[in-house]
Parts: C-alpha cells; structure tokens; sequence
C-alpha cells in the first residue's frame, strides 16, 4: 500500500466517522434542546474514526514459524548380558 492510499483512507474513515458523531451530536441537539451536543458528538466521532482506521492500519503480524525439532537421537545399542 501507498503512503498517500493509507493517508486518504485513514482521513475518510476519520471524517466519515466524525460527520456521524456530529449528526448523532444534532439528534441530541434537538432532543434535550441544549446546545454544544454537535461538538461533543464531532469530536468524539473523530478521535474514534481515527482509532478505528488506525487498528486497520496496523494489523498484527504474522506468527513466526516454529523451527522443526530434530527427531530424537537413536540409543546406541546395548551390549549382551551374560
């Protein structure tokens, strides 16, 4: 992936998440008839956008293959008792 690929999808997904908080902010707006709920809401919708596209960015590695163990050493053979 590109720099300017991962750039643009991390600050759509930031900015679609935000204008989501935002609206949801309005609802609340409406609701309780008190202002400052779109800021609140916008805010929050951003900082979690960009935590959600930021785990996207940054997926775990892959585990490291186990080496294989050598297979047990034969016992040497044992001497006839008399």
């Amino acid at each position: 992936m590109t720099m300017l690929h991962v750039t643009l999808r991390t600050w759509g997904l930031t900015l679609l998440v935000g204008v989501l908080g935002a609206l949801l902010g309005f609802g609340l707006d409406l609701a309780l008839g008190q202002e400052g709920w779109v800021l609140v809401g916008a805010s929050m919708g951003l900082c979690g956008g960009a935590i959600f596209a930021g785990s996207l960015m940054n997926r775990a590695p892959a585990p490291a293959p186990v080496a294989a163990t050598p297979p047990p050493a034969a016992a040497p053979p044992s001497e006839p008792s008399e």
